[in-house]
């Protein structure tokens, strides 16, 4: 089975990227479905209503099947332009992958952060407002 979206702390290093060599950055805003939890899974969505839904939209930008979409000659080209990137120069900063979180264990008890998690958590706070209006 397939892994849903996982807390930062439990994902490897070769899920994060490098943000000098991403031709574009994607900041990623949404609504967590509980405390411990951004995303949920369901019969319809395996994976998760969010991962799902996320991967389809940058899917429909981000991969050939986004050719030719769009209403005006500007946007097709746009879209166009997307596509032809592949995947592999998009970096995508998702808060709950992207940050260190406070998780829950199976058995229902809280994972707290580490300290090191915890300063590294607290130093980038103060910067989200800035990284969610600067990359809307």
């Amino acid at each position: 089975s397939r892994e849903g979206i996982r807390r930062c702390q439990d994902l490897p290093e070769s899920a994060f990227g490098d943000p000098t060599k991403a031709r574009y950055l994607v900041i990623v805003s949404h609504r967590w479905m509980d405390r411990y939890n951004c995303d949920v899974r369901t019969e319809e969505f395996p994976e998760g209503l969010r991962l799902s839904t996320m991967v389809k939209r940058f899917d429909h930008f981000f991969s050939i099947s986004g050719v030719g979409r769009g209403r005006t000659l500007r946007e097709k080209r746009w879209r166009c332009n997307f596509a032809f990137t592949s995947g592999s120069d998009v970096l995508v900063f998702f808060d709950f992958m992207s940050l260190p979180q406070i998780g829950q264990a199976p058995d229902g008890s809280v994972v707290e952060r580490t300290p090191m998690e915890t300063l590294l958590f607290q130093e980038c706070l103060p910067s989200m407002g800035v990284l969610y209006s600067m990359f809307p």
